[in-house]
C-alpha cells in the first residue's frame, strides 16, 4: 500500500539514517493506536494508555499544531524507512521561553534497536534550528533506566540541580530525573 508523503512543514520531514521524524497524519491512527494503548509503552509517560477517542484527540492536535506559523509543540511521528512504517513519536514543547522538554515515545517492537537514540539525534538539530538558543532537557521516571541512556547517549546529563524543571514534575515525573543537553556534547547533523 502506497502513502501519501507527509508535506514539508517547518523543515520537516528530519532524516536519520534508518528513520525519519515527519508531521503526523490522520492516516497514521492505527499505529499510534496500537502504542499509545499499551500499558506498557505508556508506563512511564504522563498520559495512557489511551482509548480510541484520545488517540483521534492526540492526532488531530498534532496535524493542526503544525499548521501555525511559530507553533511551540512539535508532535513528530518517528517513521521507519526500509520498511515504511510508523513507529513512535518525539515531542518537543517548549515550556518557557528558551526552555524545551523533548519526550519520545515508540512501540514495544522498537525498544532496544537503538531507535529512541537515533529519533532524539535527529531531533537535537531540528530542535536547535527551530528554537534557537534554548535549553533542551527531558524527564525520566527513577525506574526507567533505558531513557536515561537514551538521553545520555545524545548528549545529555543528569542536571545537578532540577529546580528549573520542577513545574513539569507530575505524575509519573514526580520523582523523575531531569537530565539537560550538554550542548558540547550534543549531535550536530
Amino acid at each position: 500500500m502506497s502513502r501519501a508523503a507527509a508535506p514539508v512543514v517547518h523543515g520537516l520531514p528530519a532524516v536519520g539514517p534508518r528513520l525519519a521524524l515527519r508531521s503526523f497524519r490522520l492516516s497514521d491512527f492505527d499505529a499510534v493506536h496500537a502504542w499509545a494503548s499499551d500499558p506498557e509503552v505508556t508506563r512511564h509517560l504522563r498520559w495512557g494508555p489511551n482509548r480510541p477517542r484520545e488517540t483521534e484527540r492526540f492526532l488531530a492536535a498534532a496535524v493542526s499544531g503544525l499548521t501555525t506559523p511559530e507553533p511551540s509543540v512539535f508532535h513528530l511521528a518517528v517513521e521507519l524507512r526500509d520498511p515504511l512504517r510508523t513507529v513512535g513519536s518525539l515531542s518537543l514543547t517548549c515550556r518557557r521561553p528558551r526552555l524545551v522538554e523533548v519526550g519520545y515515545c515508540l512501540a514495544r517492537a522498537a525498544w532496544g534497536r537503538g531507535m529512541a537514540t537515533e529519533a532524539l539525534a535527529t531531533a537535537i538539530p531540528f530542535a536547535r534550528l527551530r528554537f534557537p538558543g534554548a535549553v533542551l532537557f527531558g524527564l525520566v521516571a527513577r525506574d526507567n533506566p533505558a531513557s536515561g541512556r537514551v538521553l545520555e547517549h545524545c548528549g545529555f546529563a543528569r542536571a545537578s540541580d532540577p529546580t528549573p524543571f520542577r513545574p513539569w514534575m507530575d505524575g509519573p515525573c514526580s520523582g523523575a530525573f531531569a537530565y539537560r543537553l550538554d550542548p558540547a556534547r550534543a549531535p550536530s547533523t
